[in-house]
């Protein structure tokens, strides 16, 4: 067994609650049930700060939600058998200054907070709870590859939001959205992400879990 694996289910198993919400206040969708969420040896909880290096080694494993940590409503989102999912990390935290003076400002998706709006970090679709410990596991290509999180040095810790999705039978990605989002020579694709759009096409999202990160340069010291 893994040792995230054994984490999260010694969290499951003592039935641990971490919040009555699992995404940041002030954001939309709001989302109750909690998505197992595991960097390393880190069982994230909703709101936690992580620093910058964990999140930026390796894309974290994902679990669906398990009823054993009773969180709000989760018994109706119980994991259906063959059940589809897709999910997204998206910042909510994007500042304007970090986006180029040429944006049409006023067409911006909000973030939290004035002048702020959104950045994708991961979508993956077509994916699975594995049993027995319910790892979420893609069988295609991401519709955009993880990315670390970025946040400008000197600003606030951003919100990373992973939103968990029921994927409808037939549902496909966008014609493009994968060359676009994995397109390295263009950084400013992913900005702007709408999960509101996303729920239009799919449902609202039956988990999520978030995660706090800063600059790791604004916590050195000369």
């Amino acid at each position: 067994m893994k040792t995230s694996q054994y984490l999260l289910g010694v969290a499951a198993a003592a039935g641990v609650q971490l919040t009555s919400a699992a995404t940041p206040a002030g954001s939309s969708p709001q989302v109750p049930n909690t998505l197992g969420l595991v960097f390393a040896n880190n069982v994230v909880q909703p709101g936690e700060l992580i620093a910058q290096s964990v999140v930026d080694a390796a894309q974290p494993s994902v679990y669906a939600p398990n009823p054993r940590n009773r969180n709000r409503g989760l018994k109706k989102h119980k994991p259906k058998k063959d059940q589809t999912y897709l999910f997204t990390l998206v910042d909510l935290n994007l500042p304007y200054f970090a986006l180029p003076n040429t944006t049409d400002f006023a067409s911006l998706v909000p973030g939290i907070g004035p002048n702020r709006t959104t950045r994708l970090h991961w979508f993956e679709y077509n994916v699975h709870a594995i049993p027995p410990h319910q790892q979420l596991q893609n069988f295609s290509a991401p519709i955009a590859d993880y990315q670390g999180p970025m946040p400008p040095q000197g600003d606030e810790a951003h919100n990373y939001v992973l939103y968990l999705f029921e994927q409808p039978e037939g549902w496909k990605p966008e014609v493009g959205a994968m060359q676009r989002y994995n397109n390295a020579s263009d950084s400013f694709a992913r900005m702007n992400f709408s999960v509101e759009a996303l729920s239009e096409q799919v449902g609202k999202p039956i988990a999520a879990n978030y995660f706090l990160t800063e600059n790791e340069n604004n916590t050195k010291t000369a």
